[in-house]
Formats: C-alpha cells, structure tokens, sequence
C-alpha cells in the first residue's frame, strides 16, 4: 500500500488511468484512486486542483504513449499515417479517456507540444499555417470518434434479425467481417484525411504529382529550321 509521502503527479495519473481503463469514466473517483494508492483522497487533492486537472495529466500520460516518430519521415504521407494510426491505436486502448478529455480544454504541455510537432511538420512540406489547424482538427475528429465508438458494434443482433425490414443492411452485414469493418472505415477517412492535405501542398512538395514539363527542343531540328529560313 502507498503513502501519501510516496505520492507524485505521475503516479496518481498513471493510477488513474488504470481506474479508468478497468472502470470507466464512472468509476474515476478521488475516492477510490485514493484507495487502489493507500490514501485518502485529500491527499490526492495536495497534488491536484481537482478531477479536471487530474483529468488533464492523465489526457497527458496517453498522447505521452502516440509514437511520433513518422514525423520526421521525408515522405510525408507515410509518415503522417503512421502518427495518425498510432493516435487512433493509443486511444483505442484507452477508449473511456475520449469522451473525458474532449470536454477539457487543452492545457497540458505535452498535449500542446504534439499540436505544435504536427503543425511544424505540415509546415515544413508547404502547407500554409491557414488550411494547418482546419487539417489537425480533421485529424482529431476521425481519430478520437472512431476510437470513443463502433460503428459495426451498434448492430448487436445477428442479421437474420435485420432481414425482415431492413434487407440490404441485413445482407451487408452477412457479408462483412465485423472485426475488421471499423479499421477499414478509420482507413477510407485516413486516406481521405491524406488527400485533402495533398490538394493543399505546393507542387514542388515531394510525393505531390508533379505537372508534366514541356519536352526542349531537338536542338538539331532547331538548328535545321533555323538554318532552312
């Protein structure tokens, strides 16, 4: 059991992630962090303003887990994928955490600096700082609302139980693999996500198609019409 000497920020947030993975954000209470931690709640309320602030270090603690690294890959497109998977994939293991932190406002300096990268990198390949923060709250909407929520989970019957009045979403369902349907909708936005930014980089970007260049003149063909005049 711990005591309220042994406390720091990192461990009641780390501890309160692991309530909220295990119990959802209803059972996320000082009370009963206090608990799993050897403590009273009070003593957790000397490290944090309130379950708001609490709230803001563990939102903190996930984008801490988002591997970055595709940010600095000279191709950018690879590279932004492999962030924005990474982003979805840390939240799907914390799906409780979206609905909590979406109703903060964004404080935490680690959360700001992960802002601030994927700004600077869509700078760096020539996006303006105008169509930049429209495209990272792009980015936000497809990741956290495929990982706050199913989608194919919402039909929790069999479809048998569909065909009567709903024939075709009966069949699609029949058909479909339920455990890959989200993954391949989060990927049909990441590519549209992808595109949007493409239509939005200069042509000189590497990995934007190129305008095909005029082929120079045959400089003896040249010569020859001139020499023929």
């Amino acid at each position: 059991m711990g005591k309220a000497a042994d406390l720091t920020r990192d461990k009641i947030a780390a501890e309160a992630l692991a309530l909220l993975d295990e119990a959802g954000a209803a059972g996320l209470t000082m009370r009963k962090i206090g608990e799993r931690l050897g403590v009273k709640a009070p003593s957790i309320y000397y490290h944090f303003d309130g379950q708001g602030d609490l709230i803001d270090a563990v939102h903190e603690l996930i984008d801490s887990e988002i591997d970055c690294s595709g940010l600095q890959d000279p191709d950018w497109r690879a590279g932004l994928a492999s962030v924005a998977r990474s982003y979805r994939a840390t939240f799907l293991r914390h799906p409780d955490a979206v609905a909590l932190v979406a109703r903060r406002p964004i404080v935490g300096a680690g959360v700001l600096q992960f802002y601030e990268d994927l700004l600077a990198t869509l700078l760096r390949h020539g996006m303006s700082l105008h169509d930049s923060l429209p495209a990272i709250g792009f980015l936000d909407y497809i990741v956290l609302g495929s990982a706050g929520e199913t989608f194919v989970g919402g039909f929790d019957q069999p479809p048998a139980a569909y065909a009567e009045n709903y024939p075709l979403l009966a069949r699609a369902l029949d058909q479909s693999d339920r455990d890959t349907v989200d993954d391949a909708a989060f990927e049909i936005a990441l590519a549209s996500w992808l595109d949007h930014i493409a239509a939005r980089l200069p042509d000189t970007c590497p990995l934007t198609p190129q305008p095909t260049e005029p082929s120079p003149p045959d400089p003896v063909r040249a010569g020859g019409a001139a020499g023929s005049n």
